[in-house]
């Protein structure tokens, strides 16, 4: 699942939900060391850059797509990074809520949407079926990187069941024939993870989660 639906579990304290110490580690061109996590892309249709957009802060005005206001990847972190600007939400112009992050990059290529932050991995498999493979989507910038994805159990499983879902998914890799199929996705290995992970920085992202993107979120 994704790290923000995890966080929203974890904060309504459900006793039966827990989180397997293993996540999916994904490629991407900020992931040179294969580390778990994830990015956000923010992208724009090649034909921005006619009119000087060079950097995320040349997008103020610009009619921006999301995929919904919880996710970490779509909405928290540019919240975070514009804050960090000096920005608030003044800087939208038009809001589009697409509903998912394949949406949201549709827009942008079809002109629907000038900018969108989508999830990197989703960003990676989807361009393939994009006309002409998306090859106008532009990233513009990178921001995260955000907390691993979540493999989440019922805890009412037997513990030797699930220590066999850990080990099998952080083996699966080594075989050949999975790394291959996996590669297909982006998906380079599994590694360990842990309740570490969605604190600190990642909390506080999480912490805006009543903000919108159309108020002043400070």
């Amino acid at each position: 699942m994704t790290a923000a639906a995890y966080m929203k579990l974890r904060k309504s304290e459900n006793e039966f939900v827990e989180l397997l110490p293993v996540t999916p580690v994904f490629a991407h061109q900020m992931n040179v060391e294969n580390k778990p996590g994830y990015f956000s892309d923010v992208i724009i249709h090649c034909d921005k850059r006619a009119h000087n957009v060079n950097t995320l802060l040349d997008l103020r005005g610009c009619t921006f797509a999301y995929s919904n206001e919880e996710s970490l990847s779509g909405s928290k972190i540019v919240l975070k990074t514009l804050k960090e600007k000096g920005e608030n939400a003044s800087f939208f112009g038009s809001l589009l809520k697409s509903g998912s992050h394949l949406a949201s990059a549709q827009m942008v290529l079809s002109k629907q949407a000038e900018w969108a932050a989508v999830d990197s991995t989703t960003l990676l498999y989807s361009k393939k079926f994009m006309q002409d493979g998306g090859k106008d989507i532009i990233t513009l910038e990178t921001l995260g990187r955000l907390p691993p994805y979540p493999v989440v159990v019922n805890s009412r499983i037997p513990d030797n069941v699930k220590k066999g879902i850990t080990k099998a998914f952080l083996n699966l890799t080594q075989s050949t024939k999975w790394k291959g199929q996996f590669a297909k996705f982006g998906l380079i290995k599994f590694d360990t993870n842990s309740d570490g992970a969605y604190n600190g920085p990642a909390a506080q992202m999480w912490s805006i989660q009543n903000e919108k993107l159309n108020v002043r979120y400070y």
